[in-house]
């Protein structure tokens, strides 16, 4: 099956899926958005409400349905249990939330959820600075539902932590087949990879520090509605530091002129919510990094997918150097 058959399935099994909802026959559905996953818009005259289907890649190792299922449970209980604005999870008439698409492809199952369209745009880049704190103070309450909220038994999502990201066990990619790793690049990352790692077992694991957290709250996950911001695409959801979102926050961004005050506005955000503990504070470098490592990753993978990852996977690799080599002369 090629790119054009296989997306033209992937369309006709959305529809089919659809079909399991109580939509009226006039029930519109479009391709949305193209990127790790397939987003696609659900109209219908019958409802004041849109809706989007997302389709899984099937490529990360956590692209199962006991896991999305998981993914399922927690945003309906933020959803249910919080003020924290996030889509609502749609089950069909079964009372599912998660069905496996028929295709014909071998070995990479796909999975389908649907969930109401929020509206919204990416924050703009001249209202970072304001954003970022209430970004900070909407990630503290998220990190409180997650220390409050017993998952079902059956819940099952994976871990953000070094061996995960520096060993590609997520199949998010590995950092050595990033773009432009190579020559003196490759030697410093290598050297910065066993500082990170040694400095990682340092880190608390304990309740106040660690847990489940979305994990990748950067700008176009996030929707601005005049006062209100709505978080979404908890796809990649998992265990790990509270503090790793901040690190997650400034993904794409991290040479924005602001950058320090956009970090400084996000813990101040944060603890008009809830405290930091000063050893995160501290690690803060070492989780910016490990996010560096896994972006690396990332961009190599889609490097043959997104044109944006052709764009700026060579830059992001030189600045990568960069942050490695001045985190070399602080840790190493």
């Amino acid at each position: 099956m090629d790119q054009k058959q296989l997306e033209a399935a992937i369309s006709a099994e959305v529809k089919r899926i659809v079909g399991h909802y109580d939509f009226s026959d006039a029930v519109e559905v479009r391709l949305l958005a193209q990127s790790e996953n397939t987003v696609f818009l659900i109209s219908d005259p019958a409802r004041n409400q849109k809706y989007v289907a997302r389709v899984n890649s099937g490529q990360l190792s956590y692209h199962t349905k006991p896991s999305i299922e998981s993914e399922m449970e927690w945003l309906m209980a933020i959803r249910r249990e919080t003020d924290i604005v996030v889509p609502d999870v749609l089950a069909d008439r079964n009372g599912e939330t998660v069905h496996t698409l028929q295709l014909s492809e071998k070995n990479n199952a796909r999975f389908a959820s649907l969930y109401s369209f929020l509206d919204g745009i990416e924050p703009p880049e001249d209202s970072l600075v304001h954003d970022f704190h209430g970004l900070g103070a909407i990630t503290a309450k998220l990190h409180e539902h997650s220390k409050n909220w017993t998952p079902p038994a059956s819940f099952m999502r994976h871990s953000w932590c070094a061996d995960e990201i520096l060993e590609d066990t997520l199949n998010w990619g590995h950092w050595k087949d990033g773009i432009g790793i190579e020559g003196e690049t490759a030697k410093v990352l290598a050297r910065a990879e066993t500082v990170v790692r040694r400095r990682m077992e340092e880190l608390p694991k304990d309740h106040g520090n660690f847990g489940l957290i979305h994990a990748d709250l950067r700008l176009p996950n996030l929707l601005v509605s005049g006062d209100q911001m709505s978080i979404i695409d908890f796809d990649d959801c998992g265990y790990g530091w509270f503090l790793y979102e901040l690190a997650a926050a400034v993904s794409f961004i991290e040479d924005n002129a602001d950058i320090e005050q956009l970090l400084n506005r996000w813990t101040e955000g944060y603890r008009t919510v809830s405290d930091i503990d000063k050893e995160m504070l501290d690690a803060l470098p070492t989780l910016l990094l490990l996010r560096r490592f896994s972006l690396i990753a990332w961009l190599g993978y889609q490097k043959n997918h997104l044109e944006f990852a052709r764009e700026i996977g060579s830059k992001f690799t030189r600045d990568a150097h960069t942050q490695a080599v001045n985190y070399l002369e602080r840790w190493g």
